[in-house]
């Protein structure tokens, strides 16, 4: 293409953008918003086709050679988007992403609504409102008033942040959506598909089933196939059962937010690698070379074969369940500043996933494991981005480690790296080798915060469950305390209900007792363990303020109330066991036990709120537990009346 044809292309595709927005603008209000979307974002996709084909042009590429990239729908909405900074300001991989996540939005939204569709009963006219409209047809003359694409990227982020936002509230209902709530409320609608491959591990179903036995939500189920492995089984397919409560609209990124996250989890759960395809270009381009002179086969390599020797590892049960607890993990991270590390992790994936001999991205792949490494150190409190990081990574993975030399040269590499931007081409000593190296440091840190964070959140669980039992049982007590005796002594259930009354006071007392615990053992789940997991600055940062205030006052209170002491005695020398007394002790009352139950469940209940786990209030749980309790002595009343 020589200057004038470009400049004549380029005149002609840009009047053709002019008439498309002008047709846009002559059918406001005529009720086809949908036509009036569709007809602005062919608009913007011409002012992309400019940028894409002056590229072509600057580059001297033949028309076959450019001609994917000018029919690539979402690749000229990016240009369009992006084409107006290009080469006057700093490229971050942040802003490529941001700017193909809006380029595939505004597609899949005009893809949405331009045809009908027989399975959704609506009309394309419906499926796109007035003002989405409006806000695109506005775009291209936006675009010319504001004259940079960071001005016009921000105004264009607030028309589809809610849109986002509604994206991840969704798939956090989900992903916390139990078994139960989907059989009461959720309509089976949607069922997705997919396959996983792993590089690193044989799957077997067995080790599968752990995970299906916990969720109907996500099935996974091994093939048996050897896809990409002649060792191995490497094929995983996993399905997404979706309710009713998700748009056809937002089928698509919602179910890819559900399919990344797993995958992800897969990923740190294993500390393997999986991924939707594995490369295959990994020891050579070609066939085969064939000597024709010799009538022998030839073998040229460039170098080692891009794999890494996994050895035979196997798909465990405990794999599985820690890809349970990295997949929670995810979900609870989305919109905090845990949410970094993890799209750098993600990043990471995504290169080792394409490296092969036609793109050695070793370097971008380290790059990203090397910003997860950092940012989780610093977002999970190891670290205050200033100290000496090496010291700090040490503290942080030392239980997990024996010898930290490879840690402490990762770093090393990590540091060279970061002095060596923004041109690391000539950085060596990065290879397949250290990047897994990196990914895996990466797989102890994230797996080990998110195994805290279910510690926290299962043990404040745990403690208001205990605390609504506690408030049942007592209503159960109180309302026995007005039960009819002579009814019951005149029916000879007297003694069966003194046994009652005597195993539900064992019971209270026990559930109280485990509260305060006592000795701390690393697996215990009671709210003296929430309390000293608390301790740790970087867990109390993330709970509710206010709630996690009120709920140590409490505790406080409640240790150092004096009636504790007896209390814990009579469970220990009268209860739980049998044992001489300890002179001068007292034996608390009955009240006393009731009034120390009746507390402990208030710092119990505060504690559930503070982690976030937990909203509903104990006084709201409190009138079913009292009438279920009047309806168990209600019928000796009936007796005692007739």
């Amino acid at each position: 293409m020589d200057t004038e044809t470009f400049k004549t292309a380029r005149t002609a595709i840009l009047a053709n953008a002019r008439s498309l927005l002008r047709a846009a603008e002559k059918l406001a209000g005529e009720d086809v918003d949908h036509v009036r979307y569709h007809l602005a974002a062919l608009c913007l996709e011409e002012v992309g086709k400019v940028s894409l084909v002056g590229m072509r042009f600057m580059a001297g590429l033949t028309d076959t050679e450019a001609s994917l990239s000018v029919e690539d729908h979402v690749k000229k909405l990016f240009w369009a988007i992006w084409g107006p900074s290009f080469g006057r300001e700093p490229l971050t991989r942040e802003q490529i992403e941001q700017h193909r996540a809006l380029a595939t939005n505004i597609h899949d939204k005009r893809l949405f609504s331009l045809y009908a569709d027989p399975d959704v009963p609506l009309l394309p006219s419906e499926k796109i409102k007035r003002e989405e409209a409006d806000n695109l047809v506005g775009m291209a003359p936006k675009l010319a008033e504001l004259g940079n694409a960071r001005a016009w990227i921000g105004w264009l982020r607030e028309v589809y942040q809610d849109h986002d936002v509604k994206m991840q509230t969704l798939i956090q209902k989900e992903i916390n959506r139990t078994p139960a709530s989907d059989r009461k409320s959720a309509k089976p609608k949607w069922r997705i598909k997919f396959r996983i491959y792993s590089h690193s591990h044989s799957i077997r179903q067995k080790a599968l089933n752990v995970w299906n036995e916990r969720t109907d939500f996500i099935r996974l189920n091994a093939t048996g196939e050897r896809r990409f492995s002649k060792n191995k089984k490497d094929e995983i397919v996993a399905t997404i059962n979706l309710g009713d409560s998700v748009p056809v609209g937002a089928l698509w990124h919602f179910g890819w937010g559900i399919a990344r996250s797993l995958v992800i989890a897969l990923n740190i759960g294993t500390r393997g690698v999986f991924w939707w395809y594995v490369p295959s270009d990994t020891e050579g381009w070609y066939d085969e070379i064939w000597d024709v002179e010799n009538n022998a086969g030839v073998r040229i390599t460039e170098g080692p074969k891009l794999e890494i020797g996994w050895g035979n590892r196997v798909l465990t049960d405990n794999d599985i369940a820690h890809t349970a607890i990295m997949f929670r993990y995810i979900a609870a991270c989305r919109g905090t500043p845990k949410e970094g590390p993890l799209n750098a992790y993600t990043g990471g994936v995504v290169f080792l996933s394409k490296l092969d001999f036609h793109w050695r991205c070793e370097l971008d792949a380290f790059e990203q494991f090397w910003t997860c490494f950092q940012e989780t150190l610093r977002a999970s409190g190891y670290w205050d981005g200033e100290s000496d990081l090496k010291a700090a990574a040490t503290a942080a993975l030392q239980e997990a480690l024996s010898d930290t030399s490879e840690l402490q040269s990762h770093i090393d590499l990590g540091i060279r790296l970061d002095a060596a931007m923004p041109k690391p081409e000539g950085l060596r000593g990065i290879t397949l080798t250290e990047v897994i190296g990196m990914k895996l440091y990466c797989d102890l840190l994230l797996l080990k915060d998110a195994v805290k964070s279910l510690e926290k959140d299962t043990a404040a669980t745990y403690a208001f469950t205990d605390a609504v039992e506690i408030l049942g049982i007592i209503e159960v007590l109180e309302a026995g305390n007005k039960k009819p005796t002579e009814a019951i002594n005149k029916a000879g259930a007297g003694r069966a209900a003194s046994h009652i009354q005597r195993s539900l006071f064992t019971r209270l007392h026990f559930l109280v007792a485990r509260t305060y615990g006592g000795r701390l053992r690393p697996t215990d789940r009671n709210a003296q363990m929430a309390f000293e997991l608390l301790k740790d600055q970087n867990i109390a940062k993330e709970m509710h303020q206010g709630d996690l205030k009120e709920a140590q006052l409490i505790w406080d209170k409640c240790c150092a109330d004096p009636r504790l002491e007896p209390f814990m005695h009579f469970r220990d020398k009268f209860l739980a066991h049998h044992g001489t007394p300890v002179p001068g002790t007292d034996i608390p009352t009955y009240g006393e036990v009731l009034a120390i139950a009746r507390e402990t469940t208030r710092v119990l209940e505060k504690l559930a709120h503070a982690t976030g786990v937990v909203t509903l209030s104990l006084d709201s749980q409190v009138p079913a537990q009292k009438e279920s309790a009047e309806k168990f002595w209600a019928p000796w009343t009936k007796s005692d009346g007739a």
